[in-house]
Order: C-alpha cells, then sequence, then structure tokens
C-alpha cells in the first residue's frame, strides 16, 4: 500500500477553505494550546468552517512541521500520507508561513528584539550566541514566578532560559535611554525563528527606584509600559 489518500474521503481533502499565511499561523497556535474540541469551535465559531470539516482540520493540522502527527516519521509536503502509518497530514511549515507575512519577525540577523510583555505569541529571528533578556522600564525587578518562554517553531523545542545570578540594575539602557534590569540569559546553538510567550505576568513587580529602603513604597510601573528586549552577548 502506497502513500494515498486511501483512508481519506477525497472530497473533504479537496473542499477543504483557503486560510492565508496569518490564520495558518493562528490556527497551528491554536491547536498547540487547545484540545482538539475547542480547536473545532474555533474553526465553526471564528472561521465558519462546517463542523466536519473542522473536526477533520483539527485532528490532522500539524503542529511540529515535516513530522506525521500519528507516528512522528519524516514526511514532506502540504497536503500529504504519511508513508509509515499512512495517517493523513496538514502540514503546514511555519518557517515558509512567517516569510510570507510582513513585519512578523525581523528578517537580519539582529543583535535586539523589543516588544512588550504584555503581548501575545510574538515570533523573533536569532542567530547562534549568547543572549540576555532585559526588562525595559525600571531599575528594581521582582519576578515572583514571572517566566519569559522560548520555543523553535519548527520543532516546538523549548529554549532554556536561566535566572541571573544576581539581578543587574543599570541607570540606563545604551540605546534609549531608559531604566532596565537583566533577569535572564540564554543560548541559541542553531539559526532560527523562535516563539516567545509569557507566564505569570500578573505577579511580576516592577520599579523605577533602586534604593532598597525606598523601593518598598515606590509605585509599581505598570504592565504595559515593561518591554523585553533581546541583546545579543559579543565576545
Amino acid at each position: 500500500m502506497s502513500g494515498t489518500f486511501d483512508r481519506v474521503d477525497p472530497a473533504i481533502i479537496t473542499s477543504l477553505p483557503h486560510f492565508d499565511e496569518n490564520e495558518r499561523l493562528y490556527l497551528i497556535e491554536a491547536k498547540r494550546k487547545h484540545h482538539t474540541i475547542e480547536m473545532i469551535k474555533i474553526l465553526v465559531n471564528t472561521f465558519h468552517v462546517p463542523p466536519n470539516t473542522a473536526k477533520f482540520i483539527a485532528l490532522h493540522l500539524n503542529t511540529v512541521t515535516n513530522v506525521c502527527n500519528n507516528c512522528s516519521h519524516s514526511i514532506e509536503g502540504e497536503k500529504v500520507v504519511c508513508k509509515k502509518c499512512y495517517s493523513f497530514n496538514l502540514n503546514w511549515s511555519s518557517l515558509d508561513l512567517l516569510k510570507k507575512v510582513p513585519g512578523f519577525y525581523v528578517s537580519s540577523h539582529t543583535a535586539t528584539q523589543i516588544f512588550p510583555i504584555t503581548s501575545s505569541s510574538r515570533f523573533v529571528r536569532l542567530s547562534p550566541g549568547h543572549y540576555e533578556i532585559y526588562l525595559l522600564g525600571g531599575s528594581t525587578t521582582t519576578l515572583n514566578g514571572f517566566q519569559v518562554c522560548l520555543s523553535n517553531i519548527e520543532n516546538d523545542v523549548p529554549i532554556k532560559i536561566q535566572k541571573t545570578t544576581r539581578l543587574r540594575s543599570l541607570r540606563k539602557d545604551t540605546s534609549d535611554g531608559v531604566l532596565a534590569t537583566i533577569p535572564f540569559h540564554f543560548e541559541i546553538k542553531e539559526f532560527g525563528v523562535f516563539r516567545v510567550h509569557f507566564r505569570d505576568i500578573n505577579l511580576l513587580v516592577v520599579k523605577r527606584i533602586s534604593l532598597p529602603l525606598f523601593s518598598l513604597f515606590a509605585p509599581k510601573v505598570e504592565k504595559e509600559q515593561v518591554r523585553i528586549k533581546f541583546i545579543k552577548k559579543h565576545g
């Protein structure tokens, strides 16, 4: 038996709705975050996909590019049946999609990436090297469990982000003159595009006064004013 659509109704495959690049990225992220039932509801309620087609997409959409969603065997193509287990895969490439969405990520090998912590998942392009994560907006930081999470979009493998041994208070950031601390650092070993998201944002406390005697009574910086900056270390 060869890799064909034998186990799948051809009518469903030919009638699959068209999704643009942004919609495909959204659905891949939704598949990673939600159970199948929730995915079906999103497809039906947000994209007005018929229930049977929505179920088919929810079951067969890949979250890891070029890897069978049933047996993890290597596959190629967008609509493909795995040659090993004969399961159908809707194999959208996250990286190829990002290349088609202007402004979705920095297209050059830049040393810095900046965005607010209140944003949803962001996608950044990083080259190999050691990076520090700056929290911009204050000179004292209490994490209280706040986390920055980073994963490669092609295989969803997380990058290990480590806490800085001692939070460093800076009088200003060298590029735009704002106060900052450096609570995290990490290493990228292979060039790629990475998804960034945050956990327990509400637990993070950032203040602008660095002296311990006064920081206890200082007002907190609003979360909307706090930004994250990735800085690649040289040498």
